[in-house]
C-alpha cells in the first residue's frame, strides 16, 4: 500500500511542476531539471517495489515443482 501512495505523490508532483512550466514561461528553465529529479526518484522507488514484489511471489509460487511435495500429495489423496 505504501508504494502505491508514494507512486501517486510522485505522479502529482511530476504533473504540477509540468501544468506550472506551461502556465509560466519564467518556470520553463526549472522545468527540466525538476522532472528529471522526480522521473529519477520515480524509477528508482519503482524499481525497489518490483525487487520487493518478485520476492513475496516467490513465497508463494515456486518456480519449479517440487517433485517430494507431489508425491505426498498423491499419496494422501490416495489413502483418502
Amino acid at each position: 500500500m505504501v508504494p502505491a501512495i508514494v507512486e501517486g505523490i510522485l505522479m502529482v508532483d511530476i504533473f504540477a511542476f509540468l501544468f506550472a512550466g506551461f502556465a509560466s514561461p519564467r518556470q520553463r528553465g526549472n522545468l527540466l531539471p525538476a522532472l528529471v529529479v522526480l522521473g529519477l526518484f520515480w524509477a528508482l522507488e519503482t524499481a525497489v517495489t518490483i525487487l520487493h514484489c518478485r520476492r513475496y511471489i516467490r513465497d508463494y509460487i515456486p518456480e519449479k515443482r517440487d517433485a517430494l511435495r507431489a508425491r505426498q500429495g498423491l499419496m494422501a489423496k490416495a489413502g483418502s
